[in-house]
């Protein structure tokens, strides 16, 4: 039992590691991606993703939390105008999504 703890414990640790290497891949795309586009001539900038970050679904709330905390800075960085978020999964259906910053704030 012990040895299964042991491999266990360590299958988790390579998974999360594998996991932290996945996310900081794909945040350094995100940056090169979102830093390339030319406002002037991509004057709006929408993002689109699976998870919504803010739901009024009690079944679902708090699955995008993680992303969130790592892109919502960085879209908001970058002058994303909207993000368009969420699921074909029932009860969910389409999450309502918004403007990243509220109109008037933009500058």
């Amino acid at each position: 039992m012990a040895q299964a703890t042991s491999i266990l414990s360590c299958l988790l640790a390579k998974a999360a590691l594998l996991i932290r290497l996945c996310v900081h891949v794909q945040m350094a795309w995100l940056r090169r991606d979102l830093a390339a586009v030319d406002r002037s001539r991509t004057p709006w900038l929408i993002v689109g993703l699976h998870a919504p970050w803010y739901n009024s679904n009690t079944a679902h709330q708090g699955e995008g939390e993680g992303m969130r905390h790592s892109m919502e800075a960085l879209l908001y960085s970058y002058g994303v105008d909207l993000v368009f978020a969420g699921g074909w999964s029932p009860p969910m259906w389409w999450s309502c999504s918004c403007a990243v910053a509220p109109v008037g704030e933009r500058q």
